[in-house]
């Protein structure tokens, strides 16, 4: 079962089958959960919000529409908890404490003759590349850094983010390109 399609697993589910949502909310626990921590830069925030997106699912997969894709569709859920969450709690906490290794893993650092891992320096120096680019993401507008996240870190199409966000196809490329242009001056700026 865990082979079958978004679509097949919606359509057991409506058929009675439990475990089809099941199979569904672990396929996506994961990667929502780091697109809204991504969004909300709080991990609490994020684990709450991922639970609201997962009932809100819950309770609409009957309107959802399986001609589109199902990947767009929750993403829009998790994007509008998440935009709904942040106009209602007025002043969000950032922190960067808070973050967790993507992997769960705990990194060993041990030198090895077969270890490809990277060298702590170089280690280091993606940790800071990926703090610029955590606090250059924090500066743009949350309709942007949607955009950027679902295309660059879940893989979505312009035209699934457009669907999703009920948005043209040239809206989501604009506000694409004015987010990559945004984040090109403030990374240089910070060097």
């Amino acid at each position: 079962m865990e082979n079958l399609e978004d679509t097949d697993l919606i359509r057991a589910y409506a058929n009675g089958d439990e475990r089809a949502f099941e199979l569904l909310v672990s396929r996506y626990v994961g990667p929502l959960y780091r697109f809204l921590f991504r969004l909300v830069r709080n991990a609490q925030t994020a684990e709450d919000l991922s639970q609201e997106t997962f009932v809100k699912v819950w309770k609409s997969l009957k309107r959802y529409d399986p001609s589109k894709s199902f990947k767009a569709w929750i993403y829009a859920i998790a994007r509008n908890t998440a935009l709904d969450a942040l106009r209602k709690k007025d002043p969000m906490t950032f922190t960067a404490l808070e973050r967790e290794d993507a992997n769960g893993d705990d990194l060993n650092l041990a030198i090895d003759v077969e270890d490809t891992r990277p060298l702590p320096d170089e280690l280091a120096a993606q940790e800071e590349t990926a703090e610029a680019l955590d606090r250059a993401m924090a500066h743009l507008p949350p309709k942007q850094q949607a955009v950027v996240l679902l295309h660059d870190a879940e893989g979505l199409t312009f035209q699934e983010i457009g669907d999703s966000l009920h948005e043209s196809l040239n809206t989501v490329k604009s506000r694409y390109r004015r987010a990559v242009e945004r984040l090109k001056i403030l990374l240089n700026t910070e060097k």
